[in-house]
């Protein structure tokens, strides 16, 4: 009895001191963003909807884990600076676009401008959230390196 609560509470100390993720918010993006569908609207978020992101995006990344072999695995979700793109399409949906990138730049222009990089392997992510049904639509690497 003792070891199955210490297992429980091992575990749920685990869940819950994951490292926050290292994000920016982009409220505007140029015009070449291809990513962006044409008739959408840039829009904001919420706390609530940052920390709905934190765990989707989690979940959809350990899903994605479990399904490719470890050369094309996200690893260490914390490691990746991520940029945030909220908006409304031609029907009232929100979606988030997240562009992802890890290794050393130092810079800080990450946080308010886009970074779109071709090719990268799994130091280059992206995903696609539908926030308003909160399902994860698609995660993967870019390319391989």
């Amino acid at each position: 009895m003792y070891l199955r609560y210490l297992i429980g509470v091992s575990f749920a100390v685990l869940i819950s001191c994951s490292r926050p993720l290292n994000y920016a918010i982009l409220e505007s993006v140029p015009a070449e963003y291809y990513v962006l569908p044409d008739s959408c609207t840039i829009t904001s978020l919420s706390l609530e909807e940052v920390q709905l992101i934190d765990k989707l995006l989690r979940s959809c990344v350990y899903e994605y884990n479990t399904q490719v072999s470890n050369r094309y695995q996200i690893p260490r979700l914390h490691n990746y600076k991520l940029q945030f793109v909220a908006y409304l399409d031609e029907n009232n949906t929100k979606w988030l676009h997240i562009n992802g990138f890890s290794g050393r730049d130092d810079s800080e222009k990450w946080k308010t401008r886009d970074t779109i990089i071709f090719d990268g392997g799994n130091s280059v992510i992206s995903a696609l959230i539908n926030l308003t049904s909160e399902e994860c639509k698609g995660v993967g690497i870019n390319g391989e390196s």
